[in-house]
């Protein structure tokens, strides 16, 4: 089912300062994976870190890039929204949503994300909440929006649920 609701509000600011934390360490491992250094090379580009070896008489100043492959990637994440996660503040699903929150927002910029939250009514019918599609664009958070918005279910069907997701993703 797609969203009934609009986002509009914002994530708070502990949440937010907790997922701009997050973000830039990934940032940082992605933009360490794209472009690899070997160091300490007895040839290649000169090494400005490593000119004062020259004093010593040590010709290992240079260094060489790598050649990366591009990352291709993405995020699938269910969210358990059966009646088990609870609401309210300090339930498991306001913890779930908050750590939701924080991965959307980390990852919204590196890789393709959906969310998706799963419960069930009665025996034959499973519910799947879209939170986030693939690339779409949610400028308020999408999973903080859903927290605020919508309420838990009743049961669940976790099996089945990750074979939608599984099938999705291949």
């Amino acid at each position: 089912e797609k969203r009934k609701y609009r986002a509009k509000e914002r994530m708070p600011a502990d949440l937010e300062s907790r997922a701009n934390v997050l973000k830039r360490k990934i940032q940082k491992i992605f933009r360490n994976r794209e472009k690899p250094a070997l160091r300490s090379q007895k040839s290649g580009r000169m090494d400005n870190g490593f000119l004062y070896k020259l004093a010593m008489n040590e010709m290992d100043v240079f260094c060489k890039k790598q050649k990366t492959e591009e990352f291709d990637g993405c995020c699938y994440i269910l969210m358990d929204n059966s009646g088990s996660m609870g609401d309210g503040r300090y339930s498991k699903r306001d913890y779930c949503c908050q750590a939701l929150s924080v991965i959307e927002h980390a990852f919204q910029d590196i890789m393709p994300v959906k969310i998706t939250a799963f419960d069930s009514y009665g025996i034959n019918s499973a519910h799947h909440y879209l939170i986030k599609n693939w690339e779409e664009r949610i400028p308020l958070n999408g999973a903080y929006n859903f927290y605020l918005n919508e309420s838990s279910g009743c049961g669940n069907k976790d099996g089945y649920s990750i074979r939608v997701a599984v099938r999705e993703l291949l």
